[in-house]
């Protein structure tokens, strides 16, 4: 299945990682001198160091260096998130910003974070409803968003909600 090389499951959390590194078509962009494209891949290369840092993480035996790791990967997403908000040609539905918000959503996850988690799931949702509808016709050619669907309808299930005042 395509997915066991995309995502790996965190026993802890119900939350999958997205692990796939990505990278930048510069075929496509033949002029990388102006600010929007070193934005776009300095995003990316946020994205990617902060990967290697959350993968980095799941090898850690050492409960203090599983956490100093998660923190380094959850501080360089942050740093791509504002980056790429600041960016006005990456949409909300772009697998970089999906993998972002994911991957930061997982960390927050695992510090018991529920704020910061459903304020990660709502921006891949609505990620994945501005994305175009082409994109959904099949997961055949699109399976790396399989991951983000999953991981909003598991949240949903297991969201913790506060019970209401006596």
């Amino acid at each position: 299945m395509y997915l066991k090389d995309v995502a790996f499951h965190c026993d802890q959390t119900s939350f999958f990682v997205f692990k796939k590194a990505l990278t930048a078509d510069t075929a496509s962009n033949d002029n990388l001198r102006d600010d929007a494209s070193r934005d776009q891949i300095s995003t990316l290369l946020l994205y990617n160091l902060g990967l290697c840092f959350h993968l980095a993480s799941a090898q850690k035996v050492i409960c203090c260096q599983q956490e100093f790791f998660l923190k380094k990967a959850l501080k360089l997403y942050c740093m791509a998130s504002e980056v790429i908000n600041n960016l006005q040609g990456l949409g909300a539905g772009d697998i970089l910003s999906l993998a972002i918000a994911n991957n930061m959503g997982q960390i927050h996850s695992l510090f018991f974070e529920t704020e910061e988690v459903h304020h990660c799931l709502q921006s891949i949702r609505l990620g994945l409803d501005s994305c175009r509808a082409d994109v959904f016709r099949g997961f055949e050619s699109n399976q790396d968003y399989a991951i983000f669907y999953m991981n909003v309808l598991l949240g949903q299930e297991s969201m913790v909600r506060a019970a209401p005042a006596a």
